[in-house]
């Protein structure tokens, strides 16, 4: 019984992992790109931080596209088939047995089926998002639209289909909403103190262009 636990506690704590990196880069993805949109953050203000993007654009594209393609990669994980040698929720499933009744188990699989059917478009969207770019990429390059809000749903969907497995096994659950707030406050502070910094590097140079003169 202690190793069966072992190799749940082991399986469970990798998909809090994996969970843990989908969101954390989701949200910086999502909060970066809102910074840019008019819609959001008003005309002005986009302009502002497009300004000081392009100013760290070789820090802030690769920024953008890792976190866009990692988030798509960690999220699409939790929605694969039961491949050989790798994670899947079908894996964390069959690691409960012996630790809770079969009956209990054959209910957490009809349950998540049923999580994974309500979200069957968006899930399918996904796995192209992820085959178009992420873990391949195509040669006709297609432009993708990706709605926050059809992405939140799906990870609230593994969120839920993390927590009841958990729930019937160790009586506990994760949440991970707070997330998108203490990103959102990271990004924000992370802005105006480039804005700050990027007023005393111009006021700098100009010194030194003054002194420059003098000389």
């Amino acid at each position: 019984m202690e190793d069966k636990k072992k190799v749940f506690d082991e399986l469970l704590e990798l998909a809090s992992g994996r969970m843990n990196s989908a969101v954390g880069a989701y949200y910086i993805w999502k909060h970066l790109s809102l910074k840019m949109n008019t819609n959001a953050v008003g005309l002005e203000a986009a302009e502002k931080n497009v300004a000081v993007f392009n100013d760290y654009k070789y820090f802030f594209h690769p920024l953008f596209q890792t976190n866009y393609k990692s988030f798509v990669a960690d999220l699409s994980i939790f929605f694969d088939k039961n491949y050989t040698g790798s994670f899947t929720i079908q894996k964390l499933l069959i690691s409960l047995v012996g630790l809770i009744p079969n009956e209990e188990i054959e209910k957490l699989k009809k349950e998540i089926e049923e999580i994974k059917n309500k979200h069957r478009v968006d899930i399918k969207y996904l796995r192209e998002l992820r085959n178009a770019d992420v873990s391949h990429q195509e040669i006709k390059v297609q432009r993708r639209v990706v709605k926050y809000e059809d992405m939140e749903k799906l990870f609230s969907a593994v969120q839920n289909i993390l927590n009841i497995i958990s729930v019937a096994a160790v009586q506990s659950s994760t949440a991970w909403d707070h997330l998108e707030e203490w990103t959102e406050n990271d990004i924000e502070h992370m802005m105006r103190n480039l804005e700050r910094g990027e007023v005393v590097r111009l006021q700098e140079i100009e010194d030194e262009y003054q002194e420059a003169l003098k000389s």
